[in-house]
């Protein structure tokens, strides 16, 4: 559809707008000074279109009761009528072939997808606010959007896993390789020991008996010297004395055989002793050495066992990343793009491989207008602000692309110069001033 005629009543700065272009005519310039009611006549047809979502806070001429929008489509096949309140309120009227239709603004929003996008906007946007818009005309489910922000989860989850499987492999590295030898059965030598000790107590005790046995030979010895003293009268006593004597020389007698006979094995058994002990010591030595070995030995298998986890979640997030890739690939490729060579990823939008911003002045253009057209593909007018920031060879280009495209721009312009334009003063288009006859 294609708007063939504008009739703008009370609306913001205007107060009576009328403009029906040729239908061959593809840039309708509007003129003007500032404040002369240029942007009126463009929120008047946004207003139209776009609901109450789109009117302005202040849409009546001020001394008006109301303000009245007509829009006619394909030679008045289509009406649109709006008409605003001082107060606000809205009234929509819209008319086919068949009368008026009972849904109007649902009709208007299949016609202009509910969405108005100017051009020269859009280039003035930020990388981010350039990509939402894209993705808003390509990407109507959002299948786009959610790709890339799984791809962003996953991304940084595989950065997060990397860095970790880097530490572990430099770890793994930086750890030998450790060979773990067989302890030694301390139990066994301890056994040993014990026995070792045994004897050794023994011949300590057999030492002992023998000393107190010769302590109590030198008594003995001692009280027969005193009852020999005195034989004459204790002669029973000497008998008994002598007889203890008798039997306590025996006893140390057998206590000294007893002795010598120990008292080597005793000096074998220390010097036995020692020599266990020694390796008592060294068993000690060498299974702590064991248990620090594996100590090491399992703390080192334990860093393979995350480097190769680690690498292995690296590569499977890679691979989820790489698909993701594809299925955005995939999408893009089956969508219908504006324009060839246009891409979006989450860095924003690129042309023919780079970034939108390194993109030449006419191709940004061409690639903003096909994007304003894309935005509301059943109606085949779009409109844009500030033309005047576009010299020559930009309209000529814009006007290039539009007529290849079969649209109309309606673009606002500051001034009166332009040839052809519309020029609106005090809020009514300038009536041509006729040439004087001779």
């Amino acid at each position: 559809m294609k708007i063939s005629a504008v009739v703008v009543d009370n609306f913001k700065r205007i107060s009576h707008v009328e403009i029906a272009p040729d239908a061959d005519r593809v840039l309708i310039l509007i003129g003007g000074k500032n404040a002369a009611g240029k942007s009126s006549l463009l929120d008047a047809l946004t207003a139209a279109f776009g609901g109450k979502n789109a009117l302005p806070t202040d849409a009546v001429r001020h001394g008006a009761e109301a303000a009245e929008i007509r829009v006619e489509l394909d030679g008045g096949a289509f009406v649109v009528r709006r008409t605003i309140q001082s107060n606000g309120e809205s009234v929509l009227e819209v008319r086919d072939g068949e009368g008026k239709v009972r849904s109007p603004q649902a009709m208007l929003d299949k016609i202009v997808a509910a969405r108005f996008l100017d051009p020269l906007e859009f280039l003035s946007m930020s990388a981010a606010d350039q990509r939402k818009t894209l993705l808003s005309v390509i990407d109507r489910d959002g299948k786009i959007a959610a790709l890339d922000v799984r791809r962003v989860r996953v991304f940084d989850r595989r950065t997060e896993i990397g860095r970790d499987a880097k530490k572990a492999a430099v770890e793994l590295e930086r750890l030998p390789e450790v060979t773990v030898a067989e302890t030694i059965d301390i139990a066994e030598l301890r056994g040993l020991e014990k026995a070792i000790d045994a004897q050794r107590a023994e011949v300590q005790t057999a030492k002992h008996e023998s000393v107190a046995a010769d302590r109590e030979l030198e008594l003995a010895e001692r009280s027969v010297q005193r009852l020999e003293l005195q034989l004459a009268d204790i002669a029973e006593q000497l008998d008994q004395a002598e007889s203890h004597r008798n039997a306590q020389r025996g006893r140390a007698e057998e206590a000294r055989a007893t002795w010598a006979g120990v008292a080597a094995t005793g000096d074998d058994a220390d010097e036995r002793r020692s020599k266990l002990r020694a390796e008592l010591d060294r068993a000690a030595n060498h299974n702590a050495q064991v248990a620090a070995d594996r100590e090491r030995a399992k703390h080192r298998a334990n860093v393979a066992a995350d480097a190769e986890r680690l690498a292995g979640s690296v590569a499977t997030l890679t691979a989820e990343i790489e698909k993701i890739d594809t299925e955005k690939v995939a999408f893009l490729t089956s969508t219908a793009l504006p324009v060839k060579g246009l891409d979006v990823d989450v860095s924003g939008v690129k042309f023919n491989g780079v970034p939108f911003s390194q993109a030449s002045g006419a191709e940004q253009l061409r690639v903003a207008l096909a994007l304003a057209i894309a935005a509301s593909p059943n109606l085949r007018d779009v409109w844009v602000r500030d033309g005047s920031l576009l010299d020559e060879e930009s309209l000529a280009t814009l006007a290039a692309e539009a007529e290849a495209a079969g649209v109309k721009l309606w673009i606002e312009r500051v001034g009166d110069r332009d040839p052809g334009a519309i020029i609106i003063e005090d809020g009514r288009i300038r009536e041509k001033k006729l040439a004087k006859s001779a």
